[in-house]
């Protein structure tokens, strides 16, 4: 597989070679970062897959970088499939109320029946009735103690709790969970993806002197400005234009959808979505301004360049 910036890679593979790579593996591991990955031969004894710096796997997504990689898994051996697998396997344990219910029945049942035995030998010992007409005196008595309401009633009870939280977009895929809900104390949960949604937005613009404010959020370009002060107007656009053309993202609006997707790292993403919103043209910039090479970003560097030339008809 050649992997190059925004590709979902669809399979595990081993790299043979890699020029900056850095993959995005939350989907396996729930680290919000990308982590590097590079061809170099690792030791894997008492090492889990995961760890291998020289695999990529499929579901993640690259970065930043390029590589060339050769296929050792696919479908449900890859990892992500293996996980997948694992959670049909998963026995789902009775909830606290549908225990504290099948508890109630058992009680219930176990009076009832004692009741009608006791009472099918009196009517036929003591009140002289005949046998058949005991019995079925007796199952009348059995069937008058059961709460044929009780299961409609709780039924009923989490339902109408199951639409209150879905008008707050809590989804309760089991009506159980309710009421187990109700009673938690400490809720531990991943960030990313589950109460972030992984998406950065530029919000504020420094340059000598001033600070900008950018309005909105996500990845629209229509949904807020840039506040530009009076008389720092080209320091703004310079400042834009320098980080759009340094980004290797890309933003792509899908033809009948009013979302907006990014394609590549969310950070660069953001970056062209803060030159948008001045409306500055990304194709005109990068047709008379071409990029010649690149220097990718580095942890030790903390920066990323791009070294550009004018074209001849400008």
């Amino acid at each position: 597989m050649q992997l190059e910036e925004g590709d979902r890679i669809s399979a595990d593979a081993r790299l043979v070679s890699a020029q900056s790579c850095y993959v995005d593996v939350s989907v396996l591991t729930g680290e919000s970062l990308p982590v590097a990955r590079s061809a170099e031969p690792v030791a894997t004894e008492k090492m889990r897959a995961s760890e291998s710096s020289n695999l990529v796997f499929a579901g993640s997504t690259v970065s930043a970088g390029r590589g060339l990689a050769v296929v050792y898994a696919t479908g449900t051996h890859t990892e992500f499939g293996q996980v997948a697998h694992l959670t049909t396997t998963v026995k789902r344990e009775p909830s606290t109320l549908e225990i504290q219910i099948n508890s109630v029945v058992h009680v219930i049942t176990t009076i009832a029946i004692g009741l009608g035995v006791v009472v099918f030998l009196l009517t036929n010992l003591l009140v002289g009735m005949e046998l058949k007409e005991s019995f079925i005196f007796a199952m009348g008595i059995i069937v008058a103690f059961i709460p044929e309401g009780l299961l409609p009633t709780v039924t009923l009870a989490l339902a109408m709790g199951v639409k209150r939280m879905a008008k707050r977009n809590a989804l309760v895929r089991r009506l159980s969970a309710v009421e187990t809900l109700s009673a938690t104390t400490v809720i531990c949960t991943d960030k990313t993806g589950t109460l972030t949604k992984n998406e950065m937005t530029v919000c504020r613009l420094w340059i000598p002197t001033s600070e900008i404010t950018v309005t909105g959020i996500g990845y629209d370009p229509t949904g807020g400005e840039v506040q530009v002060p009076a008389g720092r107007m080209e320091s703004v656009k310079l400042l834009l234009a320098g980080s759009a053309l340094c980004s290797n993202a890309r933003l792509n609006h899908p033809a009948g959808s009013s979302q907006w997707q990014e394609i590549g790292d969310p950070t660069e993403a953001a970056l062209l979505v803060a030159a948008l919103k001045k409306e500055l043209n990304l194709e005109e910039l990068q047709r008379q301004l071409k990029r010649t090479q690149e220097v990718p970003f580095d942890s030790r560097r903390r920066m990323m360049s791009v070294v550009l030339q004018r074209s001849s008809d400008n």
